[in-house]
């Protein structure tokens, strides 16, 4: 795994990126300059860092945000038609939006720690997961039609009273 400035070194190999924002406050933005990024974990990063400018990564397969204050997540995460996995850890995430319906190939979904309150219907659209986690949230809601992920051998939940 590489350091984003190490990645810009060598942009051709560059495949997986971890950057943590405490200590590269800057250059994120360059990530558009990686066309073979596959794999990319953010951590500590504050909202404001994940605004418009953040670059779209339509060939990225495996995205963790670990300890970011999102509450949301950010338009360019759900453009990645090629994400397999998404790994959100200690995150304030209240909600999933619609659009993650967009992401056809997820096969891993686990969200933990965050304050994630229910799932969206459109979680239905993942036709490929395999492997649910959302245990460790503050989840009150599941949406009846769960039992549609026929892919689904793997389900970790916890409903909060």
């Amino acid at each position: 795994m590489y350091s984003l400035g190490e990645a810009l070194q060598k942009p051709d190999a560059a495949q997986f990126l971890r950057i943590d924002y405490a200590e590269e406050k800057q250059g994120w933005a360059s990530l558009t300059q990686l066309p073979f990024l596959r794999h990319l974990h953010v951590c500590n990063f504050p909202s404001e860092a994940f605004g418009a400018e953040w670059p779209a990564l339509p060939q990225l397969e495996t995205l963790q945000i670990e300890k970011a204050l999102l509450t949301a997540l950010p338009p360019a995460f759900l453009q990645c038609p090629q994400l397999r996995a998404c790994t959100i850890l200690e995150t304030p995430l209240q909600c999933l939006p619609a659009q993650i319906r967009q992401w056809k190939s997820l096969e891993k979904l686990q969200i933990q720690q965050t304050d994630l309150s229910c799932l969206p219907e459109e979680i239905t659209h993942l036709t490929q997961l395999k492997v649910l986690d959302v245990a460790h949230n503050q989840l009150t809601y599941l949406p009846a039609s769960l039992h549609k992920l026929r892919h689904l051998n793997n389900l970790a939940i916890e409903i909060m009273p």
